[in-house]
């Protein structure tokens, strides 16, 4: 068998990268940059007031109190978004907006709320400014005044290639000037779910039979990493049936997830189809798409498990039929891949530490992939316990439902006691 973490690379270093695209920056929330941001600008573009207030020449406050309060002419209102240059002479006062450029000659902005007569109660929209204002305070050169340059000069760099285009981070593309960026497109995915017993949930089921609940759980992890399902498709047990739906999705998408039939059962067609270690001399069609390889990785649950890259370039996973396998293999193998694919090899989300709350036992010789509840409270050292009383098989798609995250147990741990600590992965 193969280590989980040997099998994880073996599939990074056959993946390659999608190319990038230029996107309006309005549509490129969630998307991995592909190339530096500079600023085309210098910000801010010219000094401006951090305070709604007044400019003034500094040095002509100096000794100002409520005893000897100094009193300027107000000459000018300079509100947010004017354009038109204004020089303040000596002797005078300038109403000045937050955000407003500073008047030439203008050395500090006293607040507002600094002068004399402010009074909170009273409102100050569309009122005009006074003919005068008195100061009953000193103020320091340079008080309330942003200068031109200090966030970032022209063609600083805003924001580096591999960045996550978060809200906050488009908002510095957008004041930098950038109004398109180059990012990873979406990743395209189609996922089959096979097996002869699967119904569409809602259907009343027949002796034999049960409901697909990993097309729902495929699609729900794919599209909360960011990637895009373009088609998801259910087959029985039927190799022509399977063969089809591979070679449609293979047209479309870059990466394509199979459910169920990877292990040796005699009805395993998703192996029939897809194993390049099956060769047949009277199926020639069918042996371009026999390019994925299987084998099995030293994990619980999730052991078989199959990987290849088509002819078309699609990426394809042939994972176990199981939900909670299906769940584990995810996170493991699938994740990093699709943030590996967009140029990223940072996955969603990481490992941390926790205690765990309860022993359990763990298989020898393999890793075990746990769904675990936390059982600690609001501030507490965090720790688990398993989601279900009958562990980490891999057919409690019900424990699914009640999980909080996954804990990973060493292959050489064969118990986790009490107060051990173990590594947990996704938390919700």
């Amino acid at each position: 068998m193969i280590s989980v973490d040997d099998y994880a690379a073996s599939i990074l270093a056959q993946l390659g990268t999608l190319p990038a695209e230029q996107v309006d920056l309005n549509q490129a929330l969630g998307r991995l940059l592909r190339a530096d941001v500079h600023a085309q600008v210098t910000l801010p573009p010219w000094p401006n007031s951090a305070m709604d207030g007044y400019a003034v020449h500094a040095l002509e406050l100096r000794g100002a109190s409520a005893e000897s309060p100094a009193t300027l002419p107000v000459v000018a209102d300079i509100e947010a978004g004017s354009t038109t240059k204004f020089v303040l002479e000596a002797g005078t006062a300038a109403r000045i907006m937050t955000g407003a450029p500073i008047p030439q000659g203008c050395t500090a902005v006293v607040a507002v709320e600094r002068v004399q007569g402010w009074d909170p109660a009273i409102h100050t929209v569309n009122v005009m400014p006074p003919a005068e204002v008195t100061f009953i305070e000193s103020t320091a050169e340079g008080a309330n005044i942003r200068l031109a340059g200090e966030d970032a000069l022209a063609g600083d760099l805003v924001l580096p290639a591999g960045e996550r285009l978060t809200a906050p981070r488009i908002a510095a593309c957008a004041a930098a000037g950038a109004s398109t960026v180059s990012v990873s497109r979406h990743v395209r995915v189609g996922i089959i779910t096979t097996g002869t017993e699967l119904v569409e949930p809602g259907r009343e089921l027949e002796w034999g039979q049960i409901y697909d609940s990993n097309g729902p759980l495929v699609r729900g992890m794919v599209e909360t990493v960011g990637a895009e399902v373009v088609s998801i498709t259910r087959v029985p047990d039927d190799a022509p049936e399977l063969f089809a739906a591979v070679r449609e999705a293979s047209t479309s998408c870059d990466v394509i997830i199979l459910t169920g039939g990877a292990s040796v059962g005699a009805y395993d067609t998703t192996r029939l189809v897809l194993d390049r270690s099956y060769v047949s001399d009277d199926d020639p069609v069918a042996d371009e798409f026999r390019r994925v390889t299987f084998q099995s990785v030293a994990m619980q649950p999730g052991k078989p498990q199959g990987f290849g890259v088509l002819d078309s370039g699609a990426r394809v996973w042939a994972l176990p039929g199981n939900p909670v396998s299906v769940w584990v293999s995810f996170q493991m193998f699938i994740e990093p891949a699709l943030a590996a694919l967009q140029g990223s090899l940072t996955p969603a989300t990481s490992w941390i530490a926790a205690t765990a709350a309860q022993s359990w036992k763990s298989p020898t010789g393999r890793e075990q992939f746990m769904p675990v509840i936390v059982a600690s409270a609001s501030g507490e050292t965090l720790k688990v316990a398993p989601a279900s009383a009958r562990g980490s098989g891999s057919h409690l798609a019900a424990s699914l439902g009640r999980m909080t995250a996954m804990a990973r147990v060493a292959a050489e741990v064969t118990e986790v006691a009490e107060g051990d600590t173990v590594l947990v992965k996704g938390l919700i």
